[in-house]
């Protein structure tokens, strides 16, 4: 049977992983191929591969097409909103996430760790991943493609809808029945709070709202419009 454990590989190897990962110009395909070959060097032979927590399913992403596990165990999800949440409505196994810890609604229940704002490669490779989802960038802050030489990344997209995002996930993980009654149970919420405040919001424009207390700012969402609107406040409620 597979554990949960990592395999920690020794000093040398170690240090042709983070070679491999941050040397100047870092080609994607030469560093996954690198990375791999390494990593395959301190993969188990004693036949535990035949376990089917270790069976792969092929998926077709912005990134390419490539094997992802079917039933991951250590998840890395990369974005603290795009990806958090979904990871989460979609029961995987997060161990960790970055860019800003998360607010308490977060279901995370303490068994995500906020590492750090900007991913850190070597601190990512020694948490050995086996599954990241990472928004679709290539950035300091979102750097989908680098993570691929890691882990097999999942991409989300930061100009689609949650249901987008949620929905391409689903597909690419084989769990749509997770997400049909996430959607079910979403859907009924949604009725029922139209239901009970009919006459509330009866021709009224609805607004989502999120503040910074840190710059003193707020910012708005509003529908059907959709422009993301700012808002400086010059004396921020207390």
């Amino acid at each position: 049977m597979l554990t949960n454990t990592p395999t920690v590989p020794d000093e040398r190897v170690w240090q042709e992983l983070v070679d491999a990962l941050t040397r100047r110009q870092f080609g994607i395909g030469a560093g996954m191929a690198a990375v791999a070959t390494i990593l395959s060097s301190c993969s188990s032979s004693d036949g535990s591969g035949a376990d089917d927590d270790a069976q792969m399913r092929t998926v077709t992403t912005p990134l390419g097409t490539y094997d992802i596990p079917t039933n991951p165990k250590r998840v890395l999800a990369v974005d603290a909103r795009t990806d958090l949440e979904l990871a989460i409505a979609l029961e995987l196994p997060v161990f960790g996430y970055n860019i800003s810890p998360v607010t308490k609604w977060d279901p995370a229940d303490g068994s995500a760790e906020y590492l750090s704002d900007k991913p850190n490669l070597e601190q990512i490779l020694g948490l050995a991943p086996d599954l990241i989802i990472c928004v679709n960038a290539d950035n300091e802050y979102w750097p989908a493609a680098k993570l691929q030489a890691i882990a097999p990344v999942l991409t989300t997209e930061s100009k689609q809808t949650w249901r987008e995002n949620l929905t391409r996930l689903s597909d690419w993980l084989g769990r749509t029945p997770t997400m049909d009654r996430l959607i079910t149970d979403y859907d009924a919420l949604i009725t029922d709070i139209r239901t009970r405040h009919a006459s509330a919001i009866a021709g009224k424009t609805v607004a989502s709202l999120s503040y910074s207390p840190d710059k003193a700012t707020i910012y708005i969402d509003s529908c059907p419009c959709r422009r993301k609107r700012e808002r400086r406040i010059v004396n921020p409620p207390t």
